[in-house]
């Protein structure tokens, strides 16, 4: 699912070589995001400027609304209007709250790998946001590049490379334009689509007419004689540790998928709509949205099916994880289309293959989206630790996965666009889980996590973008989870749950945390007028203060919210000011008063290092400099005002003698640095982190006696030794870093 698994795909798949991690750069977001480069999982740095827009522009209601959107884009992007390039048609979406195009560049007829444009539009044919990530192509006729004299035979350059390093490998390709990251020079090339019949791992790779190999990028995440029925189905709900409101240990513990008592009774008898094959007489886990398909991926079991309409088995059964997968999918996708008014994410012609044994017996589980048009999607869960396909979370976490492609074709791209995609299938399964059973929903993964195979994750973080991103998606994903959960007090789980499908698909390529977070506040004015449901019931302004509270929107004052009208007087978070690191110091912030004593909602945010975010003056414990706002809402008169004061955290080393490291438990969980202090006067000092097989993963020699803040977010799950050395002293830490999903 969302363990970390990719760099073990990537080892299989690439050269040494051609593995680089590198951090994506942000920006602030206000109404339209300053341009930023965005990086591939793989470390490929798309070489095109990206910029996002959220003003509202209405369009030509003469013109058919794909020809005045490409109108509106000729007349606003300098870049577009080359006579070379064009845009064309890659993905289209209708949703409840709207209509969702992306469209692909090209040039001279040629895609450009990784440029475009995704363009969001509302029922009245209004735009609402733009994601450019697009080329400048007005220099290129100069180069001469031209496909039509390349003598090469482009067949031939595809077959010759897959038969030298990928044999036996199913592909397609077609001819594009890829342009290399340091020089913005675009080269002719060959984008492959490989599916290894073997591992049934699907790649993407981009290929020069030498066979360099240019890029590579892994594609997981992650009419008829049947006539429809209901089979009974015996299944967790959503998870044996939930219905018997207990957690893991004791007689709920995996044992290799022992079948004990306690664990038999939390068991539910359900229907479930499946289909029945007349051409062999037999029951089969199908249905539109799902088919159950066993042998996808090793080890090879066989797909139940049944004489009868019975489906009924415990955890002892290899058919028990198939017919929990097929029954959670199929529940949550009737939800979805018929409760939520979302059916476009199930119609589609990539039809979904699930293999609830698979992966080796790996304990993690993922979405594949598929290589070639009209293949299936692929879900494959793992059986390591707790088997992935008994836990719901798990299951609709994936399935996640799969709503996010549906809904843009593509999924996971960029650093960001990937955590995003992991929160937004974290929430899904934190919401289908709390409708089941409210019993430790918070607990993202109860069962199959939180136990000493993985620490699971949290439904409910504090954690607050950018100052607690980390660069690993898998964790980073709990911002964007934990800013739909909050929301549910104030507008629902239903309406929390339309607002992440309709934004969703507004996502691009490389769309971030600040454009989901305006995403879904423009969703939430939008489906304020959606005919479906009847009744939607969306306070703007809770959705607004979930979103800031963990760093997705920015603070703001509402427009004649000033203190004259509305608040008796101006807020005031407080006044700059400085604490000591090694002091574990503590700061009441806010002014006297802040704001108003009653009516009003405080939110103060980043959250994590205050003792409530909720009151007039909040107690502040921070480990890094940070900026701290707080916006206030008038309950009465629906006003907004913020303010913001800024707490710099020094290190106040006056009289210290000996080296000292402080805050190895903040590295452990990721959320503040270690502070390493270098008595004043030190010489030949040095620093470096080695992990247990003595590799090292940051040398430095500071040229002065100052203090160090080790920081590596990117820095793998395990144990780490920390050496620090001057002319005279030597010392050593252990660190240590937690298992992440």
């Amino acid at each position: 699912m969302s363990k970390p698994l990719l760099a073990v795909i990537l080892r299989r798949l690439l050269t040494p070589g051609s593995i680089l991690l590198l951090l994506v750069l942000q920006v602030n977001l206000l109404f339209a995001q300053k341009a930023s480069m965005e990086t591939l999982r793989n470390g490929y740095i798309i070489p095109f400027e990206k910029t996002s827009h959220f003003q509202l522009i209405p369009l030509d209601s003469d013109l058919d609304l794909e020809e005045a959107i490409l109108n509106y884009i000729r007349e606003n992007f300098d870049n577009l209007r080359s006579p070379n390039t064009s845009l064309r048609l890659f993905h289209y979406l209708e949703s409840p709250g709207g209509y969702h195009f992306t469209f692909e560049q090209t040039y001279g007829g040629y895609a450009i790998y990784m440029a475009g444009i995704k363009v969001n539009t509302d029922k009245k044919k209004n735009i609402t946001s733009i994601f450019n990530y697009t080329a400048d192509t007005d220099n290129w006729p100069n180069l001469k590049i031209d496909f039509e004299n390349d003598r090469s035979d482009a067949g031939q350059i595809v077959k010759e490379f897959i038969r030298t390093k990928f044999e036996n490998t199913a592909s397609i390709y077609e001819k594009i334009y890829f342009v290399n990251e340091l020089t913005l020079r675009p080269s002719p090339a060959y984008k492959i689509r490989l599916r290894d019949p073997k591992t049934k791992m699907s790649t993407e790779i981009i290929v020069k007419e030498s066979t360099q190999l240019l890029n590579s990028r892994f594609l997981g995440a992650h009419l008829s004689v049947d006539s429809a029925v209901k089979i009974r189905v015996q299944i967790y709900m959503p998870d044996p540790l939930t219905s018997a409101k207990t957690s893991y240990g004791g007689n709920y513990i995996d044992d290799n998928d022992n079948c004990s008592g306690p664990l038999n009774a939390q068991l539910l008898t359900d229907s479930v709509k499946a289909i029945f094959d007349t051409n062999t007489n037999n029951y089969k886990l199908k249905n539109k949205h799902v088919v159950i398909k066993e042998g996808l991926d090793a080890p090879f079991t066989t797909t139940p099916t049944s004489t009868t309409a019975d489906f009924i088995f415990t955890r002892c059964d290899l058919e028990f994880e198939s017919v929990n997968a097929y029954y959670h999918i199929t529940k949550f996708q009737e939800y979805i289309g018929d409760a939520l008014c979302f059916p476009t994410y199930s119609d589609t012609i990539n039809v979904l293959e699930v293999d609830a044994h698979a992966l080796n017996n790996d304990d993690n589980s993922r979405f594949e989206e598929p290589a070639f048009p009209l293949d299936p999607a692929n879900i494959l869960f793992g059986e390591g630790g707790v088997d992935d396909a008994e836990d719901a979370d798990v299951i609709i976490h994936e399935y996640g996965h799969y709503i996010s492609f549906q809904a843009n074709n593509t999924n996971q791209q960029t650093g960001e666009r990937a955590a995003i995609d992991e929160g937004f299938g974290d929430y899904l399964a934190a919401s289908y889980s709390m409708s089941i059973d409210s019993f430790n929903w918070d607990s993202l993964f109860s069962w199959d996590g939180h136990n000493e195979f993985w620490i699971g994750r949290n439904a409910t973080s504090m954690k607050y973008y950018p100052l607690d991103y980390i660069g690993v998606h898998w964790d980073d994903g709990e911002i964007l989870c934990s800013a739909l959960t909050s929301m549910w007090p104030a507008i629902g789980r239903e309406a929390t749950d339309r607002l992440a499908l309709e934004s969703v698909a507004g996502w691009g390529f490389t769309s971030g945390f600040l454009d989901a977070g305006q995403l879904i506040y423009q969703a939430a004015t939008t489906l304020i007028d959606s005919p479906c449901p009847d009744s939607l019931f969306i306070d703007l302004n809770y959705v607004y203060l979930s979103l800031f509270k963990h760093g997705l929107l920015p603070a703001k004052t509402l427009v004649g919210c000033s203190y004259n009208s509305g608040f008796s007087e101006k807020i005031n978070a407080g006044m700059d000011t400085t604490v000591c690191f090694e002091d574990n110091a503590v700061i009441a912030l806010g002014g006297t008063p802040t704001g108003p004593a009653t009516g009003v909602i405080y939110c103060w945010a980043p959250m994590r290092s205050l003792n409530n975010p909720n009151i007039a003056n909040p107690v502040a414990k921070p480990k890094r400099t940070t900026m701290y706002y707080v916006t206030v809402f008038d309950t009465v008169t629906k006003c907004i005002q913020s303010d913001s004061v800024l707490v710099t955290v020094d290190t106040c080393k006056q009289g210290i003698t000996q080296i000292q490291i402080f805050n190895t438990i903040g590295f452990l969980d990721g959320s503040s640095p270690v502070l390493i202090i270098i008595p004043t006067g030190s010489e030949d000092v040095e620093i470096e982190l080695f992990d247990m097989m003595g590799r090292s993963h940051l040398y430095m020699t500071p040229t002065n006696d100052s203090n160090y803040l080790l920081d590596v977010p990117n820095l793998a799950p395990g144990m780490y030794i920390v050496r620090v050395r001057t002319r005279t002293r030597e010392v050593f830490a252990k660190l240590i870093k937690v298992k992440t999903l």
